[in-house]
């Protein structure tokens, strides 16, 4: 099983945490992700206290490969829209176990729909006003 994060952890430690796919294998895509949403967080989303989307992304075990598939399929390598897709989650605008199947999914839905990305992202831009524009 893998570790949580705790508020005893470094930034590196969180980093290889969520990066983790199996007890000695880090993927090196998630890592990069989770980098990139610490510094960019910020100027993505100012009303975020800074580790929303990495704690998120703990508590309901979207790790590893599963990072990495969330911002290079579902979210076309832009972090903006990762950013974005698990704020979405946090604002009740989609449930995370529908983020978590279509991960897994190829980006398909319960009900065989694609998820649309882009809808998502419109609608945390309605409701959050600081949330950078795309």
């Amino acid at each position: 099983m893998n570790q949580k994060i705790s508020m005893d952890d470094t930034m590196q430690e969180i980093v290889l945490k969520l990066s983790k796919d199996s007890a000695d294998c880090y993927n090196p895509g998630a890592i990069k992700v989770v980098t990139d949403i610490i510094h960019k967080i910020p100027d993505i989303d100012p009303d975020d206290f800074g580790l929303g989307p990495i704690l998120w992304m703990d508590q309901y075990d979207i790790r590893g490969c599963k990072i990495w598939w969330l911002y290079k399929i579902l979210c076309k390598q832009d972090i903006r829209k990762t950013i974005g897709t698990l704020r979405a989650c946090q604002l009740g605008i989609i449930s995370f176990d529908m983020l978590k199947n279509a991960i897994t999914s190829g980006g398909r839905i319960y009900d065989d729909r694609l998820l649309d990305v882009d809808k998502l992202m419109i609608e945390v831009e309605n409701r959050l006003p600081n949330f950078k524009r795309g």
